[in-house]
């Protein structure tokens, strides 16, 4: 699993195969920390102004006990290609999956701008 300190621009993450150009983004819902379409993810973070949020991407997930699991999502990456990516042209991490879609579970260590964040893309499946 990757991690990496970030500060993402305008305070949200998205989980989207960067190659589909289908991809539809969700609408942001300030009341909810993850928001998904079937083909992207996103997660709120706490402005960047704030400071910075650590950020996981893989397969694995590292110690996950005082994290919250806010999300399982069913997600297409048609191309098998999986970026974290903020809203401007920041990507953060890429990902090659064997498959076209995967389940993508999401913790986080605060509902209310989190500063640790954990995804991790699993069950990668073709349909």
């Amino acid at each position: 699993m990757k991690s990496m300190m970030v500060r993402p621009t305008h305070g949200i993450i998205f989980v989207l195969d960067p190659t589909n150009t289908d991809a539809v983004i969700p609408e942001y819902d300030p009341e909810k920390v993850v928001s998904s379409t079937s083909t992207c993810v996103s997660v709120a973070t706490q402005a960047a102004v704030d400071g910075e949020t650590e950020v996981f991407l893989g397969l694995d997930v590292p110690e996950i006990d005082e994290l919250l699991q806010v999300a399982v999502c069913d997600i297409s990456f048609p191309n098998g290609h999986v970026a974290l990516t903020d809203s401007g042209v920041d990507r953060f991490f890429n990902l090659m999956i064997g498959g076209s879609h995967a389940t993508v579970v999401v913790w986080v260590d605060s509902m209310d701008g989190p500063t640790r964040v954990v995804i991790q893309v699993k069950s990668v499946r073709s349909r």
